[in-house]
């Protein structure tokens, strides 16, 4: 599953053309946009999981078209009720992808909420220890605790998550497919 744009002047970077025409002029502004939401797998596309609306946004990054409030509605209505059985979905690293159930302390937080995180996880800490202390052990033990929303609606479906590590962004083999279908979009 994944999101692109279409803007209503999209144009290729570089075109093939004879001598006597002076080519494609770029656009002076990007024009509308249209933001798209597809899965798809080894079938093809989920069929009745297409999503295509017109942002509001005023900044051109349609990454601020996408929040986890339309992802969610989407997922929900749109893409589970449309999923084969014991689904496993193959989700990147987007903020609106990634909301957590519970938040984990970081350096910032309070040392009372380090310690309330570890005692109520049964992990062993000191009250002597400093504040830093802590967040080490915290670190060492937070991606055990980590829980993501999306993972909890999918999985009460009966579907499984597979989320890819940060350092394979921008070569998902999912990307390929969807680079497919913006190609035909645009």
């Amino acid at each position: 599953m994944d999101e692109t744009y279409v803007h209503s002047s999209h144009t290729h970077q570089k075109s093939w053309s004879d001598s006597s025409n002076k080519g494609i002029q770029k656009p002076v502004s990007k024009g509308q946009m249209l933001v798209i939401v597809h899965a798809g797998g080894e079938s093809g596309f989920v069929k009745n999981a297409y999503l295509r609306y017109k942002p509001t946004i005023k900044t051109g990054d349609y990454h601020d078209a996408m929040n986890y409030d339309i992802y969610k509605k989407w997922l929900q209505e749109k893409l589970i009720p449309n999923l084969p059985p014991n689904s496993v979905l193959v989700i990147d690293n987007a903020p609106y992808h990634n909301v957590q159930t519970e938040k984990c302390p970081t350096m910032s937080s309070r040392k009372a909420e380090m310690q309330q995180w570890l005692t109520t996880r049964n992990i062993s800490f000191t009250d002597d220890m400093l504040k830093f202390e802590l967040y080490d052990i915290i670190k060492l033990h937070k991606p055990l605790f980590k829980a993501y929303e999306i993972d909890k609606i999918l999985e009460d479906k009966g579907h499984s998550v597979l989320r890819l590590p940060k350092i394979l962004s921008g070569f998902e083999s999912y990307r390929v497919s969807m680079g497919f279908y913006e190609a035909i979009c645009r």
